[in-house]
């Protein structure tokens, strides 16, 4: 293969994925830098490369050489995409950012530069400006996915705190549906929730279900939010409906009895908590809330002397 590469270039990427099937690291590595000098990397070769420097042996020396690298030849934009990889895959992104930063003072026309003037935006209240570097960011697909997501996460901040930009947050969270790593829109839902934006919380944990149907853990904190917002059919619509997914989890069970009690479905109500009772484990404050609304719903049904048997049953367990 190495004399068949003389008459045939484009040979190199089996010679490469030969030195790798025989752990010659060094080996692919020294060829893949002189293939860069010629071509764009295929996916395959990229893969390799990202292998190969994310391992210990050769992630050190190699981001000293980048450095170098660039001090010597600022304008060589691949050195600096390299070197930022390398601090992504480490777990370093402040460097990448740094790094970033000098890619956009020595070549601003590049996407990866757009990491850099992103920031650069946020911290200048551009908001707009921001969102269209990082929407050159997200395009780009060479660019790391941990990257994006701290990017999309420091949009957010910025985004909630002016109340600005909402269209095109959801815009951004888009780019996200293909990622199988994290439920991007999910936990867009949780952030806003903690900060009590119940309409935003609701988009965006429902855009997280579509994702995710069978998440129980944006289930859960949807009906939730239903219930603080007095959406009770939605809330009796979603947990009926998850109850055949999941027909031994309580909190269905109890969130469906409270959503039909508030719609003064006491009778059907009665009969989601009264199951729902039976699947309560070791869980008194969540068995106090079920005694209390089953209480009401007899109550409402004028049946006096369950509802006096189910506050009995709420002192009982204080």
């Amino acid at each position: 293969m190495q004399k068949l590469i003389e008459f045939d270039a484009n040979m190199k990427e089996d010679l490469v994925s030969l030195y790798m099937y025989t752990n010659q690291r060094d080996k692919a590595l020294s060829l893949l830098k002189e293939m860069e000098k010629e071509m764009v990397l295929g996916t395959t070769m990229e893969f390799y490369k990202l292998k190969i420097q994310e391992s210990t042996a050769y992630a050190k020396p190699e981001k000293k050489e980048l450095e170098k690298a660039i001090q010597n030849d600022p304008k060589n934009e691949q050195n600096y995409i390299d070197l930022m990889l390398l601090y992504s895959n480490s777990n370093e992104e402040e460097k990448a950012f740094e790094t970033a930063k000098k890619l956009a003072k020595e070549i601003p026309t590049s996407d990866w530069a757009h990491v850099s003037l992103f920031k650069f935006n946020l911290d200048q209240k551009n908001g707009l400006e921001a969102y269209n570097s990082m929407d050159k960011v997200f395009k780009n697909e060479k660019i790391d996915l941990k990257i994006k997501h701290r990017m999309l996460n420091e949009f957010l901040i910025f985004v909630a705190n002016t109340n600005t930009l909402e269209n095109e947050l959801s815009n951004a969270v888009t780019y996200f549906n293909a990622d199988t790593s994290l439920n991007t829109p999910s936990e867009i839902g949780k952030f806003f929730f903690n900060r009590k934006q119940y309409d935003k919380t609701i988009y965006y944990l429902e855009k997280g279900l579509k994702k995710d149907s069978e998440n129980i853990e944006t289930v859960l904190l949807l009906l939730e939010v239903y219930n603080i917002t007095l959406n009770y059919t939605n809330a009796a619509r979603l947990s009926e409906n998850y109850l055949e997914l999941y027909p031994t989890l309580s909190k269905l069970y109890y969130y469906a009895g409270t959503s039909n009690n508030k719609l003064t479905n006491y009778k059907k109500a009665i009969d989601y908590l009264e199951t729902g009772l039976e699947f309560v484990l070791e869980d008194n404050a969540l068995e106090n809330q079920f005694y209390k609304e089953l209480a009401e719903s007899y109550k409402n049904i004028g049946n006096k002397k369950k509802e006096e048997y189910y506050i009995l049953k709420i002192r009982s367990t204080c």
